[in-house]
């Protein structure tokens, strides 16, 4: 199973909790093990008790996409300024962008 990190739009976003709850489990139904920024978040605040700085945030985010062999952007990721950090934390790690497109049932 190869894990799959997730990048997207957060900050300003207003749906990104169901954005990368759907993207996560389309992730799931393709075989692969997805790697939600937004569960690294909840675990990180948990574990430390507080609302944490947004370099923790990133620290803890860049810590876990290096574990993975891919990386997934979501549509909107060139508008956030941590995805377009992640990008380039993948790019230096030789971490593979993975594409892909749903098509719906039934289609010709």
């Amino acid at each position: 199973m190869s894990y799959v990190y997730i990048s997207g739009k957060i900050t300003g976003n207003e749906n990104y909790r169901s954005q990368f709850e759907k993207r996560e489990k389309e992730l799931k139904a393709l075989g692969y093990i997805p790697v939600n920024p937004v569960r690294i978040y909840d675990r990180l605040k948990c574990r430390i008790g507080r609302e944490p700085s947004r370099d923790e945030i990133m620290a803890e985010d860049i810590r876990e996409l290096k574990k993975c062999e891919y990386i997934n952007f979501l549509g909107n990721w060139k508008e956030s300024e941590g995805a377009r950090e992640e990008y380039k934390v993948a790019q230096e790690n030789n971490i593979t962008t993975l594409n892909f497109r749903l098509v719906p049932r039934g289609w010709n």
